[in-house]
């Protein structure tokens, strides 16, 4: 007499082990997966987003939509950290802001700030630091000691 060998169905469970299910479990979750992946490639064919894509790196959607409340927050602060910045910017020594302008808003490296100003690259760098220096010390004059901008 022979034995009918039944064939064993497995999805992954929560924990990532296999866990054995029926036929009739496994065919329509792999029917859906199916379905939900040609779905997927036809709405990134068309160029539309897939909300699954979110979840890519183990961040939920919801790690990825703000509320509009905090949004407003961030911009604001960040206007008033950079009026602020402004302000001192326009305290530093002509050289310093001169220095700091050529760094941070066009760009330009050491190298090139020190051939744009005839200088060298020690004194670019010292006129650098002294200025950030100051800008901290300023910041922290006004008691902020926790900024991003």
């Amino acid at each position: 007499m022979s034995k009918t060998a039944t064939k064993a169905f497995y999805l992954r469970g929560v924990d990532g082990k296999r866990v054995e299910v029926p036929e009739k479990i496994y065919r329509a979750w792999h029917r859906e997966d199916r379905r939900e992946r040609y779905l997927e490639e036809r709405d990134q064919a068309h160029g539309k987003v897939s909300l699954s894509q979110y979840d890519t790196y183990g961040i939920p959607l919801e790690g990825y939509i703000y509320r509009e409340r905090d949004l407003v927050e961030n911009i604001v602060l960040r206007n008033f950290y950079l009026n602020l910045l402004s302000k001192y910017v326009g305290i530093l020594p002509a050289e310093q802001k001169q220095v700091i302008k050529l760094l941070f808003d066009d760009g330009l490296s050491i190298t090139k700030a020190a051939e744009h100003m005839g200088w060298s690259r020690k004194k670019v760098r010292s006129r650098r630091d002294k200025a950030l220096k100051t800008l901290k010390h300023l910041f922290e004059q006004d008691g902020i000691t926790d900024y991003q901008i």
